[in-house]
């Protein structure tokens, strides 16, 4: 069995350890993991061999869709990727659930808006104003103010395997790790567990994603957005990363049913 692991050149800069981390589990597991740069790949159309599986932590969901066209596996599939990097069709997804969601209005007025990239990621770009000029390659949401942070659901083969809190830093709108958000393991509520399990079940094959809910004040519990090619970092931190393990165990799983 061999597999392709794509990654684009600054993502993988970025993440070369977990990269890593994941080529060294296959190897222990007598599976060939060759490392290849989507943008490589879409100048030469080129692989060293045919694979018999993709795992794409590149965040194009057309790089999923062309393989699964030729009869090939990718983790994450095309429709993860999708919901995960176009925030658009992943809220239309989620309101069609009645699952709670921030309001995306059609004329603001002049109420204060949270502007953020549809394929955005990891907080970036993500702004507060009154007084936006629209883009139409952004999103643009209402503000929640009493916000405490957001509840990071780790999914690996549809099973939740940890949740974690982030708190955001005072004066931030941003409740990302790598923003100074505060974090913690956190116990989910059955309740809040009956919604994520709602939402993982409807989208079918999980491979391996962060799915993420605001908590406010007043306890509600809103759904933020799906991570795509989640990292760890924070179960890292926090003294209980196995992500890597599990996921290459639910891969070969799928792989040699």
């Amino acid at each position: 069995m061999k597999g392709v692991l794509f990654y684009s050149r600054l993502d993988y800069d970025l993440n070369k350890e977990f990269a890593s981390w994941i080529i060294t589990e296959f190897e222990k597991n007598g599976v060939e993991i060759t490392l290849a740069f989507m943008e490589d790949f879409y100048a030469e159309r080129k692989l060293q061999f045919k694979p018999d599986f993709i795992i794409n932590r590149t965040r194009d969901y057309n790089l999923s869709i062309l393989f699964e066209f030729n009869g090939i596996r990718s983790f994450n599939n095309s429709d993860v990727t999708l919901l995960g990097n176009n925030k658009y069709s992943c809220y239309k997804f989620v309101k069609d659930l009645g699952i709670p969601v921030k309001e995306i209005p059609i004329a603001p007025g002049s109420m204060e808006l949270i502007k953020k990239p549809i394929a955005g990621h990891g907080g970036e770009s993500i702004t507060l104003s009154a007084n936006v000029i629209f883009k139409r390659d952004y999103i643009y949401q209402e503000f929640i103010p009493n916000v405490i942070g957001d509840l990071r659901f780790y999914v690996i083969g549809n099973k939740i395997i940890r949740s974690v809190l982030r708190c955001k830093p005072a004066g931030s709108i941003l409740c990302n790790y790598k923003h100074g958000a505060e974090i913690q393991l956190y116990e989910a509520s059955a309740e809040q567990i009956k919604i994520v399990t709602k939402l993982i079940d409807s989208i079918g094959i999980v491979d391996f994603v962060g799915i993420d809910f605001f908590l406010t004040d007043d306890g509600q519990f809103i759904f933020n957005e799906i991570e795509d090619a989640v990292g760890s970092r924070m179960l890292s931190a926090l003294g209980c990363n196995n992500t890597v393990p599990l996921y290459v165990e639910h891969i070969l799983r799928c792989m040699n049913n």
